[in-house]
């Protein structure tokens, strides 16, 4: 009577952890990242739903056991070789840029998360990769560019104007606007010229310390650089302007004057920004799915599930369920990486 329930006990304990594993196999298939699971010599034993609708493919037939490396460039081959594997068998999650082929031979850009799973005794036994698609932002990204591009070429070509501002014994005294200051200023270059101090005036007060630097350096014979900084037009909007000067100087080395180019680069800048926010917008979902791939590597691992161990637990218990008189109510629930 003992030996009956101890042996019901030990079924029923692996009934649970049969559960557990239908539990945890039915999470990787239906969760919407792409993933791989490969042995230790690249050859592929799983993919899951997610990945055959990333890659095109209409079956696993043709990616199971199969290596790895084929369904890369040879960029990314290199990649694994000299990168990702030395990488994981120091311990470490790797992650970063990953050509994968799908269906029709194609390469598409992907970032990969991979880690190392391990045997009860801690020796390296599967790789584990995930896979996001990054076609779309690539071209959202290389869009924002192509526009900043665009912008530069408009700014280049309406929103510039030139001036001259001749000096006195080191000071200011007089500036001369071309017609063009209107477009970006929204002021006269009579209004300008009648007022020499509306210059600095149209700057906020914390941009002003640029100008004064850059006066300072042409005082002494020093070049200045380009300066970026912002300026209230006339209609009261702010916009952002790139400053450029070429000073003139007389035998004594004294400033003479200086002509500048003022450019709006407001465009420039909005597109700037714009990219800097999808950048980071970007890296947030990509350390959301790294997340989730790690949360996933845990619970595997946390629970000791293994591919070959599973399904000889389930082969096992379903000889016990067999020798005691009892009919086994569903075949083997995992067909993970098998054909059918």
């Amino acid at each position: 009577m003992r030996r009956r329930n101890k042996k019901t006990d030990e079924i029923q304990e692996e009934e649970v952890q049969a559960e557990e594993a239908q539990k945890l196999s039915r999470f990787v298939e239906a969760i919407p990242m792409s993933i791989v699971l490969t042995d230790m010599e690249g050859k592929i034993e799983y993919v899951n739903p997610a990945l055959l609708a990333l890659g095109g493919y209409s079956s696993d037939h043709d990616i199971i056991g199969k290596p790895i490396f084929s369904f890369t460039n040879p960029e990314g081959v290199e990649r694994l070789r000299g990168e990702v594997i030395p990488a994981l068998l120091t311990g470490e999650t790797w992650r970063g840029e990953m050509g994968v082929r799908n269906e029709y031979g194609a390469f598409f850009p992907s970032e990969m998360v991979t880690s190392l799973i391990t045997d009860r005794e801690g020796n390296p036994e599967y790789l584990l990769a995930s896979f996001i698609d990054m076609t779309a932002p690539r071209k959202a990204v290389a869009k924002l560019i192509e526009s900043e591009h665009r912008y530069r070429r408009l700014v280049d070509s309406a929103n510039s104007y030139i001036f001259t501002t001749f000096f006195e014994d080191g000071q200011p005294v007089r500036s001369v606007h071309n017609p063009t200051c209107l477009a970006v200023t929204g002021y006269t270059p009579g209004e300008l010229e009648a007022d020499f101090n509306l210059w600095s005036e149209m700057m906020p007060e914390e941009d002003r310390g640029i100008i004064r630097k850059q006066v300072s350096l042409l005082l002494t014979g020093d070049a200045p650089e380009e300066i970026e900084h912002r300026i209230k037009r006339k209609d009261g909007e702010i916009r952002w302007v790139l400053t450029t000067v070429v000073p003139t100087y007389d035998g004594q080395g004294n400033l003479v004057s200086f002509d500048g180019l003022v450019r709006d680069i407001t465009q420039q800048k909005m597109a700037e920004n714009k990219l800097n926010e999808y950048g980071e917008k970007l890296e947030e979902m990509v350390d959301k799915k790294t997340a989730e791939l790690r949360k996933t590597i845990d619970l595997m691992a946390g629970r000791e599930v293994r591919m070959s161990g599973l399904k000889k637990a389930i082969k096992l218990l379903r000889g016990q369920i067999e020798e005691m008189g009892m009919v086994p109510v569903a075949d083997d629930p995992l067909k993970m990486g098998s054909r059918q």
